[in-house]
C-alpha cells in the first residue's frame, strides 16, 4: 500500500462526515420529522430534570432563535401553570454547557403563567420545575435541574394569581418582562418588571388597569415576594407595595405610598383586604392626597 493511500481514505472519510452533518442538519432543519426529533429530545431532557412535565406543541423553525408553538410546563399533579403560545428564544450555549436551561433572549406572544401558592408554600411554577426538600432536611442548591429563563419579553399573556379562596385575580393583555432563574440557589426566583394590563375582577366593583408593576418572588426565602404597583380604580389612582412573607403572624404587608383622584380609594381597597385576610394582613399608609 502506498503512503497515499490511508491519506485518501482519511480525505474520504472526512468528505463523507461532512456530507452526512450537513445531510442531517438539512433534514433536522427543513423537514417536519427532523424537528419533531428535536422538539422529542428537548421534552425529554428537560421533563427528566424536573418534577413536572414539558410538552411542546411544534417546533417551526429551529433557528437561532428556535421557534415553537404552544409550549407548556406542567405541575407534576397535572396541572398546566406556564404556557407560551408563541415563543422564539435563543439558547444560551454558556449555560447549556454547565447543565443549566438556559435562554440569552426569549419573546413569547400569548399564553399564561399561574403565580397560585402550593400547599407547601412553594408557587405552582416552582414546584413544576423544582423537587421539594425532604422532610427535616435542608433544601439542596445544586440538586435537581437548573434554569435561567430571564427576561421574557411578553405580550398578550396573562397573570394568573391567587393569594387566598377569596382573593383570586388575573391580569389580562399583559405586556413587560418576566424571568423564571434558578441558578445554584435553592429556590426559584420569578422577576416581574414593568408588567402592565387589565385586572380581573376589577377591585372594589371599579374597572381596574395596572400601569405598572415590578418586583419578584422568591421560592424558599423568608422574604417570599415584594410587589410594587401603579394602579388605576375608577377615578383614582393609587400606588402600593405589598410584600409576603413567610411567618405565622401578618405574613402579608400592603403599604399604600400615595392615592389620587379618589380620596377613598386606598382606605375603602384596605378595608376591603383586611376583610378578606384579617389577621394575616398587616397596612401602612404613608400618604394620601
Amino acid at each position: 500500500m502506498s503512503i497515499r493511500t490511508p491519506i485518501k481514505l482519511a480525505l474520504a472519510f472526512v468528505g463523507i462526515a461532512a456530507v452526512a452533518s450537513v445531510s442531517l442538519a438539512a433534514w433536522l432543519t427543513s423537514s417536519d420529522s427532523g424537528k419533531d426529533w428535536v422538539k422529542r429530545r428537548i421534552e425529554k431532557a428537560v421533563t427528566n430534570g424536573i418534577p413536572g412535565e414539558l410538552k411542546i406543541g411544534r417546533i417551526l423553525d429551529l433557528g437561532p432563535p428556535l421557534i415553537a408553538e404552544d409550549v407548556r410546563f406542567y405541575h407534576y399533579d397535572g396541572r398546566v401553570v406556564l404556557v407560551a403560545d408563541h415563543a422564539e428564544v435563543e439558547p444560551d450555549l454558556g449555560q447549556a454547557l454547565r447543565g443549566h436551561l438556559g435562554f440569552e433572549r426569549a419573546a413569547v406572544k400569548g399564553g399564561r403563567i399561574v403565580l397560585s401558592p402550593d400547599p407547601d408554600g412553594r408557587i405552582a411554577i416552582e414546584a413544576a420545575l423544582d423537587a421539594p426538600s425532604k422532610p427535616g432536611e435542608p433544601s439542596d442548591p445544586n440538586g435537581g435541574l437548573h434554569y435561567s429563563l430571564s427576561s421574557m419579553h411578553v405580550e398578550k399573556f396573562r397573570v394568573e394569581a391567587k393569594i387566598s379562596d377569596l382573593a383570586d385575580f388575573k391580569v389580562d393583555g399583559v405586556e413587560g418582562f418576566v424571568g423564571v432563574r434558578r441558578i445554584e440557589t435553592s429556590g426559584t426566583v420569578v422577576k416581574l418588571e414593568r408588567i402592565s394590563g387589565r385586572v380581573s375582577p376589577g377591585f372594589l366593583g371599579k374597572r381596574t388597569e395596572l400601569k405598572q408593576l415590578d418586583g419578584w418572588i422568591h421560592g424558599k426565602q423568608q422574604h417570599v415576594a415584594q410587589l410594587i404597583a401603579a394602579m388605576k380604580i375608577g377615578d383614582g389612582d393609587l400606588h402600593a407595595k405589598l410584600n409576603v412573607y413567610d411567618r405565622e403572624k401578618k405574613p402579608i404587608s400592603i403599604e399604600f405610598d400615595r392615592a389620587t383622584g379618589a380620596a377613598d380609594v386606598a382606605a375603602t381597597l384596605a378595608n376591603f383586604a383586611d376583610g378578606i385576610l384579617g389577621d394575616s394582613l398587616e397596612v401602612v399608609k404613608k400618604d394620601e392626597n
